[in-house]
């Protein structure tokens, strides 16, 4: 794996990898749980860099890539994993060419992050000559170009193989819920805690972040839809399914916030109500 580091306003890092040959094995991964994320999809973006990247390889005497639906969409799976694990390998444990559901012989993949216009993450990707060799690999005939904007955050993914496209039109932008397999060794926090105190009747939200294993400083928040909350005592503090808490008494009690689905514990708040 290569890594190239730029600086736009904001640390970057890129990672290319390129796959040759039929699928392998999946590397050893624990039984994942279901992370929800509230993505904003960026199709416009993503066909701007199909339109960049195509008149760099008609300038090399290379033939056009074709957006192919299916690629498309586990690139815009992959760019949604990165949110919670940026790495070609998977949040869920296995290898980056596993999200490719396409018959291929050969596969490639680019992804990157920070870059929130078409330009400037394809004159990035072009500048670096590992990321640059997938781009203008002359036996690549598809790509899937998946973009998201997530907690203002704005993630990629290119993924490239041979063979004949099954051609499709620009999707609307739109807001939706994305769902990630993650490992456990992927997911964090392991079970946090955090002491709040509150006035009685005193109003406010609690919230599960996950931490990017992959890359220091990338967080991301996991949709309330994705998790369920509960409370120790609603004598002292109730909670509401979209994570919103109100002080009723006083005392003390224990909201945790868990994975909807398999009722992980993620965050636990002990809360002390005053007077």
């Amino acid at each position: 794996m290569k890594r190239a580091v730029w600086k736009t306003g904001m640390a970057v890092v890129l990672f290319l990898t390129m796959f040759l040959g039929s699928r392998s094995a999946a590397v050893s991964a624990s039984s994942p749980a279901k992370v929800t994320v509230t993505v904003r999809t960026q199709h416009r973006k993503a066909y701007e860099v199909l339109k960049r990247i195509n008149k760099a390889r008609k300038s090399a005497g290379l033939k056009p890539l074709s957006m192919d639906k299916t690629l498309l969409e586990n690139a815009l799976s992959r760019a949604g994993e990165c949110s919670v694990y940026y790495s070609h390998r998977r949040a869920n444990g296995k290898v980056w060419h596993t999200a490719i559901t396409k018959k291929y012989v050969y596969a490639g993949e680019n992804v990157g992050f920070g870059f929130t216009e078409a330009q400037a993450v394809t004159e990035a990707w072009m500048a670096s000559p590992s990321h640059r060799k997938n781009i203008m690999n002359g036996r690549y005939t598809c790509v899937g170009i998946g973009c998201v904007a997530i907690n203002g955050v704005t993630y990629w993914a290119q993924e490239f193989t041979d063979g004949r496209a099954k051609k499709v039109s620009r999707p609307a932008d739109k807001k939706k819920n994305m769902k990630i397999a993650v490992s456990e060794d992927v997911l964090l926090p392991k079970w946090t805690r955090e002491k709040l105190t509150m006035d009685q009747g005193e109003s406010g939200t609690v919230s599960l972040i996950l931490k990017n294993v992959g890359y220091d400083g990338l967080t991301v928040q996991v949709a309330a839809s994705g998790v369920r909350y509960s409370t120790s005592d609603k004598s002292v503090v109730t909670v509401t399914s979209g994570g919103k808490i109100r002080a009723v008494g006083a005392g003390k009690a224990s909201v945790k916030v868990r994975l909807a689905g398999n009722g992980r514990v993620c965050r636990v708040y002990d809360i002390t109500v005053t007077e």
